[in-house]
Parts: structure tokens; C-alpha cells; sequence
């Protein structure tokens, strides 16, 4: 006996759809969130590190070291910065750009 097109499909939806999405639900509920990360502000960080934080380039995290915009920890040859102090920079730039933004704003 063949069942109708429009009919099986009505039976698909009432019978099996209701079943599938019991399953999934059932999965979901079974997952566990996955764990928040904490960042640790005094984490140290590679120049490479910093200049992919900041959106700048090497050189420039080698210019702001040396006129002191950024303090960087030496542990033997190696150059280190705390991710707080990157985020400071960050800060005061995005402050800097928006001061200046308004300033254009109002001439």
C-alpha cells in the first residue's frame, strides 16, 4: 500500500520531527559551556605578542619601549611586556582617536 505524498509528510512532521528535536535537546542539554578564559593582567608577552595586540607593527613597539610609552621586563636577552601596560596603550589611544575625532567634529 503506498501512502500519499502529502499525507507521509504530515505523518514525518507530527511522529518524527517532534523526536529528532527531543534528541537534539537532549544532546544540548548534555554539553557543558565551555570554560571562560581568564586573562591574567600581568601575563607577559612577546614583542610579537604586543604588536599583534596592538595592530602595530614590531618597530613600533621598539620606538614606544624606547621613548618609555610601553616598559618592557627584560629576562636575559629576551623582551617581555605585561599585557595590562598593552592595554593601557590601547585605552589611551582609542581616547587619543576619539578625542581627535571630536575636535574635527567641531571645527
Amino acid at each position: 500500500m503506498l501512502i500519499p505524498t502529502e499525507e507521509f509528510y504530515e505523518e514525518f512532521a507530527k511522529r518524527i520531527v517532534p523526536q529528532i528535536a527531543d534528541v537534539i535537546k537532549a544532546q544540548l542539554a548534555e554539553q557543558q559551556p565551555p570554560p571562560l578564559v581568564s586573562i591574567d593582567p600581568d601575563q607577559l608577552m612577546t614583542k610579537k605578542e604586543a604588536a599583534e595586540l596592538l595592530n602595530i607593527s614590531q618597530s613600533t613597539i621598539d620606538n614606544y619601549r624606547k621613548s618609555g610609552v610601553l616598559e618592557a621586563i627584560k629576562i636575559g636577552k629576551a623582551v617581555r611586556f605585561r599585557r595590562k601596560e598593552l592595554h593601557a596603550v590601547l585605552n589611551h589611544r582609542k581616547k587619543s582617536r576619539e578625542q581627535s575625532e571630536n575636535r574635527r567634529g567641531t571645527v
